[in-house]
């Protein structure tokens, strides 16, 4: 990475820097070793100036082209033989004698002090200037907050954070099995500080966690986090709960055979939830029977039960199932309904076969 040095000029305060990202906060010459020809364009993009080398790098020096008290920004490349080059921003490369000339009104003041300013070596160095009044503005710390919906979008804002930091980010969750994942990546803070990203899809619908860490403008890590959670928090039956991740729609499905046998799906349901059936019928002398029967879901969801002589309910009876869960949020599921007619001709249709009504297997 190409070095620079960064000379404030209002106050000489220098640091020396090896990044990509340049930040401007005053008027500042921006000296560095690197050849005018190792830049293949200049580009001005908003008060920004971008630097694509013919390396591939990009380098961007911010607040470039932001004046300050009629006082712009420089940029000065020196070339073999200690050669000066001022980038004027606008025509293209004037040379120049030495960077005195580059300064406000004080710099004649600071002729004999550049020189050992520039080659000083000394990464972030304070230099004071010939007037102590003039004091370098602090910076202030960098501020960070994340956000996700439950439909997986995450948002995030900074301030005090440069175009172009990355932004680390860190989501934990479950998958569709249960199971607990991670997921870390790296996004970029762009022009108005706000960075995005969404869940990856092996994330199932559920509680979640994300965390993002960034860099500010004064090398502090700032971190921030947030969650999707099930829980009632203001424990009011009244208020929905914010829920968790929910990017499937949640159901459940249910059949019955005159044998018996219920079988069914769910979707969006976490594998070992209990599935509730309310079974209704008759018995041999023609009252009501209900038989309530709690079973769960296997690892894709489906579910299956069966009515026995022991349930009470006679064959050839009708019989209706109902069937309810909750999904992965806590959210109540269906209610899915099946049935089968009771024994007998109930399409009053002489050309199609009786229905058979519940046939129980009771042996040979």
């Amino acid at each position: 990475m190409t070095k620079f040095i960064v000379i404030e000029k209002d106050s000489l305060n220098k640091a020396t820097i090896d990044t990509a990202h340049i930040s401007l906060n005053e008027a500042s010459i921006v000296h560095t070793k690197m050849s005018r020809d190792d830049v293949a364009e200049f580009v001005r993009d908003g008060n920004n100036l971008v630097l694509k080398l013919k390396n591939g790098e990009t380098i961007v020096i911010e607040g470039f082209f932001i004046t300050y008290d009629d006082v712009s920004s420089d940029l000065v490349f020196e070339e073999d033989g200690c050669v000066l080059y001022w980038f004027d921003g606008a025509s293209g490369f004037n040379h120049i004698p030495g960077l005195e000339v580059l300064l406000p009104e004080a710099g004649s003041k600071l002729i004999g002090l550049l020189p050992w300013l520039v080659g000083a070596g000394v990464i972030g160095g304070v230099i004071a200037a010939t007037n102590d009044d003039d004091k370098k503005e602090n910076i202030p710390n960098g501020t960070n907050k994340i956000g996700v919906e439950t439909n997986g979008t995450i948002t995030g804002q900074t301030e005090n954070v440069p175009e172009g930091t990355e932004v680390k980010i860190t989501i934990t969750g479950q998958d569709k099995d249960g199971k607990l994942i991670t997921h870390e990546e790296t996004v970029k803070v762009d022009k108005d500080g706000n960075y995005t990203t969404d869940v990856p899809p092996d994330f199932a619908d559920g509680e979640l966690k994300v965390k993002s860490e960034v860099i500010d403008r004064n090398g502090n890590t700032v971190k921030a986090e947030d969650s999707l959670e099930k829980t009632d928090h203001d424990n009011n039956p009244g208020t929905p709960d914010q829920g968790g991740l929910d990017r499937v729609d949640s159901a459940i499905t249910v059949d019955i055979v005159e044998s018996g046998v219920i079988t069914g799906t769910t979707t969006d349901v976490a594998p070992g939830s209990n599935v509730v059936l309310t079974i209704t019928g008759k018995d041999a002398n023609g009252n009501p029977v209900t038989v309530n029967k709690t079973v769960t879901t296997d690892a894709s969801g489906h579910y299956n039960s069966a009515l026995t002589p022991a349930d009470g309910i006679v064959d050839g009876s009708s019989v209706t199932v109902v069937a309810t869960t909750t999904d992965r949020n806590g959210q109540a599921v269906g209610p899915a309904t099946d049935s089968i007619a009771a024994q007998g001709n109930n399409d009053n249709n002489p050309d199609t076969p009786e229905d058979k009504g519940l046939d129980l297997v009771t042996g040979g």
